[in-house]
């Protein structure tokens, strides 16, 4: 989804599992001022994201003008993700019909990879790649 922030068209990825929305440390946005943060993020995993700050912006969508909270992450990348608070501010419904929302947390901040892929394998296609 391109939305125009800060009067620039940014296409993003709508990420219902994410609270937030954020883009990475590349991403060029003009007129970012950023604050500093007190987030903070985890990963399902429990993996913490470092955070560079968050920022006001200006948004433009279905001709209204809205001021929304944008994270941005410290990580290399253009990553942009549409989350939830945005969803919900705009009245953007994924799916076409009511929108559910629940919030994942993990089992135990420290979980590891394999330890979610051995638990979950069954219920899955995919298996987790062992060798390169």
């Amino acid at each position: 989804m391109t939305l125009p922030v800060n009067g620039v068209a940014i296409k993003m990825v709508v990420d219902t599992g994410s609270p937030i929305t954020a883009v990475g440390r590349d991403t060029v946005i003009p007129r970012l001022r950023l604050n500093p943060t007190q987030l903070q993020l985890s990963s399902f995993t429990g993996h913490r994201f470092p955070l560079r700050g968050e920022a006001d912006v200006s948004v433009r969508f279905r001709g209204r003008d809205y001021r929304l909270r944008l994270v941005v992450v410290d990580l290399p990348g253009d990553r942009r993700l549409l989350g939830r608070d945005w969803l919900r501010a705009l009245d953007i419904s994924v799916g076409g019909g009511e929108t559910a929302v629940m919030d994942v947390t993990p089992e135990r901040g420290t979980a590891d990879l394999e330890a979610v892929c051995n638990r979950h394998n069954r219920q899955s296609r995919w298996q987790p790649v062992t060798e390169l």
